[in-house]
């Protein structure tokens, strides 16, 4: 568990949380910024949670005051390049704009860089999520790259925004 604040923490995804996950990640305002090209189920979310549990990634539930509002990861980690991709970052659309976002991202490069001693965190983005593109940047992101017409999304191609952060 990760202590954000006095009010959130940050837990390990566990399966009695799939409703939780297949609610929030099927929302139209959620599964708009995520390249997914089929909606979650219970049997595809739990068969996820189970393959997670056979890697090194690191899935946790976000909490506020006990009760789950998001998500987030840090995953697809090269220990022999000391890197990581984070991501699976979601907020529910009713907790949004409230700082918790800020503090959740804060914590997950504090424990990529300092617990796990990784030396960048990188994610990806699409060009159209300015909220998420506006956060990344106040902690530092920077874009590295753009991979041109690299996902399907809302029924068409679009870019992928690479940025990453190096630890100082």
């Amino acid at each position: 568990m990760i202590e954000v604040n006095s009010t959130i923490k940050l837990r390990t995804v566990v399966e009695e949380d799939s409703d939780f996950l297949i609610t929030l990640l099927n929302m139209e305002e959620i599964k708009n910024n995520f390249p997914r090209s089929v909606p979650i189920t219970k049997q595809s979310h739990i068969q996820f949670i189970e393959k997670l549990k056979q890697s090194h990634e690191y899935y946790w539930i976000i909490e506020k005051n006990n009760i789950p509002i998001g998500t987030i990861s840090i995953y697809n980690i090269n220990y022999d390049h000391n890197r990581a991709e984070w991501g699976r970052f979601v907020i529910h659309p009713k907790y949004c704009r409230q700082g918790i976002g800020t503090a959740v991202l804060f914590a997950i490069i504090n424990h990529g860089f300092n617990k796990l001693n990784l030396h960048k965190l990188y994610c990806y983005s699409i060009p159209t999520n300015l909220i998420a593109l506006n956060l990344y940047s106040k902690l530092g992101f920077t874009i590295e790259g753009v991979l041109k017409d690299h996902i399907y999304i809302n029924e068409k191609y679009s870019d992928y925004i690479i940025l990453g952060l190096v630890k100082k």
